[in-house]
């Protein structure tokens, strides 16, 4: 089952099915409730326990298919960032929400961790051929006194 999920080209194929829903705000529940179910899935077939001492970043590169198209570009404890070279069916068109919608997956994952991811840069935008996010770990929340 593992390697199936590591299979980049099924997650391929899931990325242009989430996105046919992520483009269209109609589908906002739907979107958020199959990237939340998919992100809950990768966490228990890739077996917390197996990537526990990584730090943020590489946690979600673990979580991520294997293959070249996931990049760390920064790697530290608290804070990294890393770039998705992968053809993204949202390029060139503008949708950033349409991208947040897709991004939940990722977003998820990290929330699991206690990590926060942002995406800094995406391709819905002309001339971006990656996109380029950061993941923190998340501030505690404060108590009001």
């Amino acid at each position: 089952m593992k390697k199936l999920l590591k299979n980049i080209r099924l997650f391929k194929a899931l990325l242009y099915i989430y996105s046919f829903f992520a483009k269209r705000r109609f589908f906002n529940h739907t979107t958020r409730f199959l990237t939340t179910l998919a992100a809950k899935f990768s966490i228990i077939i890739c077996h917390q326990d197996d990537i526990e001492s990584l730090n943020l970043v590489k946690k979600w590169k673990a979580l991520m298919p294997y293959s070249d198209e996931f990049i760390i570009i920064d790697n530290k404890a608290e804070k990294g960032v890393a770039e998705i070279r992968i053809n993204c069916p949202l390029k060139n068109t503008g949708n950033i929400d349409a991208c947040h919608r897709l991004m939940n997956y990722d977003r998820k994952l990290m929330e699991k961790f206690g990590g926060e991811l942002t995406v800094l840069n995406s391709q819905v935008y002309p001339k971006n051929n990656y996109c380029t996010i950061q993941i923190t770990k998340k501030a505690p929340r404060k108590l009001d006194a």
